[in-house]
């Protein structure tokens, strides 16, 4: 009688252990994802549709007026340094193809500090309080100490329009990256090389809540980063979605730079004196890389 007893105690264990290991060990945890706690609903996309989001984008956005709150940082990560400055109120005009303008004033007192415009290969820049101005190629190497006169008008143009795929030089992988608390798509841009390499150009990152874009990474020759931009807060602003806080790093230059867009005017005309700057009378020039002949300037847009 005893070894049944047992054996009839050992087959209820047997059977009610996974209950028991399941009710009492066992831990259910939730799952959310993106920026609403419980959302669930992933949308799903193809390679095909990332690059669409990518194209519409940027041909929805003809020109911009953007006021907006700007702080910089300089500094680097790789370097274990980073000093932030106080905000300042900046103004940003653009218009297509490369035609940019950068304003930004003083803390506190609100008078100018750098004035810079770009048609998409050089750029001028105007330094009131230090009675400097620049001249150069876009693409000039980095030349003062000084951080933050290495600022480059196509800086924050790189930063706010996300560029299409160029389907005759460039190539795209994307990849499905997914976390416990995120989900992504993350489209990799990719050049064949003529030597047959293929070299990363960038990675532009989706949210799979709503899949916009909300990170790109631009690549140099080397594979280090250029330029990290991050993108948050999407509103309409004349039937066109963009964000509204941008984060810019510049690993090279060591400076970073955040955006709050208080105010946009989208797809509005934009006069061509506004993309206009000549060297104020006792400025000291500076000329970076190979620009037009110094102290050249160029004439009003659309004069003769």
């Amino acid at each position: 009688m005893m070894c049944v007893a047992r054996s009839r105690a050992v087959l209820i264990v047997l059977i009610t252990a996974p209950l028991l290991l399941t009710s009492c060990l066992g831990t259910k945890r939730e799952i959310t994802r993106g920026k609403q706690p419980g959302t669930t609903v992933l949308l799903n996309a193809d390679k095909q549709q990332l690059v669409k989001i990518v194209s519409d984008f940027y041909e929805a956005i003809q020109s911009f007026s953007v006021t907006g709150r700007l702080v910089a940082s300089k500094g680097s990560v790789y370097k274990g340094e980073i000093k932030d400055f106080p905000e300042a109120q900046a103004y940003i005009d653009f218009r297509k193809p490369s035609d940019i303008r950068i304003v930004g004033l003083l803390p506190f007192v609100g008078t100018t500090a750098f004035q810079m415009v770009s048609d998409g290969k050089t750029f001028k820049a105007s330094v009131p309080p230090n009675s400097r101005y620049f001249e150069g190629d876009n693409d000039a190497e980095p030349a003062s100490e000084n951080k933050f006169e290495n600022i480059r008008p196509q800086m924050f143009l790189s930063a706010m329009l996300v560029k299409p795929v160029d389907p005759a030089h460039e190539m795209t992988i994307k990849v499905d990256d997914i976390t416990e608390r995120y989900a992504y798509y993350q489209l990799e841009v990719v050049r064949k090389m003529p030597d047959g390499d293929i070299r990363a150009e960038r990675r532009i990152t989706f949210d799979r809540v709503n899949l916009y874009i909300i990170e790109e990474r631009e690549y140099a020759p080397d594979g280090s980063i250029v330029s990290l931009s991050q993108y948050g807060d999407w509103q309409t602003y004349n039937g066109v979605r963009f964000p509204s806080h941008i984060d810019i790093s510049r690993p090279k230059e060591e400076i970073a730079l955040e955006l709050n867009i208080t105010k946009m005017e989208m797809n509005v005309p934009i006069p061509d004196a506004k993309f206009v700057l000549t060297k104020p009378e006792g400025y000291e020039l500076k000329v970076i890389g190979k620009p037009q002949a110094a102290g050249q300037t160029d004439p009003p847009k659309g004069s003769k």
